[in-house]
């Protein structure tokens, strides 16, 4: 693999997202007008990652517990959470 390669699966990594919640939003839009409502703004879904990414998850108000998957499990001395997807 050359330098080039690299560089172009890099930026293919980086821009995939960037375009994909651009046509996403642009999505929205076009399916809002032809609705003949205002709908969201064209940034509206990094604007949701944004918000899923700030959000905390508040632990349970007592004993040992994990979260899998946003939901709370109690595992199973001695381990904790691994693997990741096991009883989610």
């Amino acid at each position: 693999m050359n330098l080039t390669t690299f560089y172009l699966a890099v930026a293919g990594l980086i821009l995939a997202p960037l375009v994909g919640g651009l046509v996403a939003g642009l999505d929205r839009v076009v399916t809002a007008r032809l609705q003949s409502r205002m709908g969201p703004p064209l940034l509206q879904p990094f604007y949701d990652v944004g918000k899923l990414m700030s959000k905390v998850i508040p632990p349970p108000a007592s004993g040992r517990a994990c979260s899998c998957a946003g939901r709370w499990w109690r595992p199973s001395p001695p381990t904790c959470c691994w693997p990741p997807a096991a009883t989610c």
